[in-house]
């Protein structure tokens, strides 16, 4: 069996590397950072929907702004000083802890400087892939990636809730900032010369105009952007209730909680392998509508699922088809998105999509918390698995995704 040219690719190969050891550590702060509010700061509903608005209003402020700019600047770098800025944001709150001065406005400023990182780090990393990797290898490139990461949801989640039940919360945080101290000096290792476009006498807001006018100028952008921006509502409302769900509704402990997650980062790391394989045999769109659809079950049986014997079971089951899901579907979304885009719009694109998707995540975040605080926690779930199975109907029937095919890279 012949392996994929990308495994030969050095500088891929470190940024590999790089990625799955800070994303190992990320997993932890993902899952501890909301632990650290319930358990310890005793957050309501209310509460965590602002922690969650606050990690992700980032997205809806700087995502198009950053797109002109990452499009004229060298990229790398870029990654390189978001790790820097990643590890100096999360130490803040074990050292804050450490001295009893740690409050949710705390926890709100860091998850602020988190989805800032998110920003930049995101399109500059998807963007670098494509420029290391080349198009006709992005699936691959982009599966691998899913897959370490998939691994770090296994591993992370796990390892913290075992870590969070030997110390408190936010000393856990500190494994992030070794691994992300890790990641950042593998960066380092990485040796390319990066070309920079030609600076555009275009001014700023021509240069975001168009970016948005490509994206709504191509049918199946267009149409993944309406889908996913929906779909994010509705994931970072699950977002912002699932912790809650699991300690006072469901019973479950940090370490079962950690379990769970790892369970679906189990499923999630088959889901990432198998994704170019089930792309070439069924095409894009099928694969795509699969991993949609999934996501939609993981919600279901996360609101189906009640206090008792089974709790930690159906927790795990809709974490892992969950997972599923997500694998399937962002493999393909990340992946058509880079061929569809010619290389001197990457980055604006990139980044317009990301903040067309991801910017309503905050209204999302902030809607489940307050509905969550007025008819309950796991009444505000079952509303969201139910507008979760609406969505999935009108992609099925009213776009077409479902006969997506992959194309030709679009030219510069």
């Amino acid at each position: 069996m012949s392996v994929h040219p990308i495994w030969s690719n050095k500088p891929f190969l470190w940024l590999w590397l790089s990625m799955s050891i800070a994303t190992f550590g990320g997993q932890i702060t993902e899952m501890v950072l909301p632990l650290t509010a319930v358990t310890l700061l005793h957050a309501d509903a209310q509460q965590m929907g602002l922690l969650i608005a606050m990690e992700t209003l980032p997205f809806a402020l700087f995502s198009l702004p950053s797109g002109v700019w990452l499009d004229q600047v060298r990229k790398l770098p870029v990654i390189r000083f978001c790790y820097a800025c990643l590890i100096l944001s999360v130490s803040t709150v074990p050292i804050a802890a450490w001295f009893g001065w740690l409050s949710m406005g705390q926890l709100y400023i860091v998850g602020f400087a988190i989805g800032i990182c998110a920003v930049f780090l995101g399109t500059a990393m998807q963007v670098f892939t494509t420029q290391v990797v080349g198009r006709d290898h992005l699936v691959h490139a982009h599966g691998a990636m899913s897959a370490s990461g998939s691994a770090a949801r296994t591993a992370g989640p796990a390892t913290g809730g075992a870590l969070v039940q030997l110390f408190s919360a936010p000393i856990v945080l500190l494994v992030d900032v070794c691994t992300l101290t890790i990641g950042l000096i593998v960066l380092f290792r990485i040796k390319v010369t990066e070309q920079l476009k030609t600076v555009s006498h275009v001014s700023f807001i021509d240069q975001i105009r168009e970016g948005i006018r490509f994206v709504f100028a191509e049918p199946n952008l267009r149409t993944l952007t309406w889908a996913v921006a929906i779909w994010q509502v509705l994931f970072h409302g699950v977002l912002t209730l699932q912790i809650l769900l699991a300690t006072r509704d469901l019973g479950l402990t940090p370490k079962q909680i950690g379990i769970g997650f790892a369970a679906g980062g189990i499923v999630a790391i088959v889901g990432s392998i198998m994704t170019p394989r089930l792309t070439t045999r069924f095409s894009v769109g099928p694969v795509m509508m699969t991993g949609f659809i999934l996501t939609a079950c993981g919600w279901a049986i996360l609101a189906w699922v009640t206090k008792g014997e089974f709790a930690f079971l159906g927790f795990a089951v809709a974490q892992m088809l969950f997972q599923a899901g997500v694998s399937l579907f962002f493999v393909t979304y990340i992946a058509m998105r880079q061929v569809l885009t010619p290389e001197a719009l990457l980055s604006r694109v990139t980044a317009t999509m990301r903040f067309m998707t991801v910017a309503a995540a905050p209204i999302g975040a902030l809607l489940a918390g307050n509905i969550g605080h007025w008819i309950g926690v796991h009444n505000t779930i079952i509303l969201i698995a139910v507008t979760s199975v609406v969505l999935v109907i009108a992609v099925a029937f009213l776009s077409p995704l479902r006969n997506l095919k992959m194309v030709a890279p679009a030219q510069s």
